[in-house]
């Protein structure tokens, strides 16, 4: 994988400046053997150490998601984003990954 360009990249502005990146790899099957595929990504300028995850899925469509929903939750969590010195344009709020954080409803 480390041969090959990302599918898609992405810069998040940190406090404003441009210096949170986002890439994230095409699907790609295990082994001819494996049905599973795994979806590369990688955030960097955040604290995630700079390394590559990956997300599995049935089919190449399930780890896309899955990746998504990954980078999502780990943005959305961190104390960048939380302080609200996280975001992709200047206004704020939205990612532009989604918005794959559960809905918590409190119980009545």
């Amino acid at each position: 994988m480390a041969t090959i360009k990302p599918m898609a990249k992405r810069t998040l502005l940190l406090d404003g400046v441009k210096s949170v990146k986002v890439r994230l790899w095409a699907p790609t099957r295990y082994t001819d053997e494996h049905r599973d595929y795994f979806c590369d990504y990688q955030i960097t300028g955040l604290g995630f150490d700079e390394k590559i995850y990956h997300s599995l899925g049935a089919d190449s469509f399930q780890a896309l998601v899955e990746a998504l929903r990954s980078i999502d939750c780990m943005l959305r969590t961190s104390e960048a984003y939380k302080s609200g010195k996280l975001s992709w344009v200047l206004d704020g709020g939205d990612l532009g990954f989604g918005d794959w954080m559960p809905k918590m409803t409190p119980a009545t």
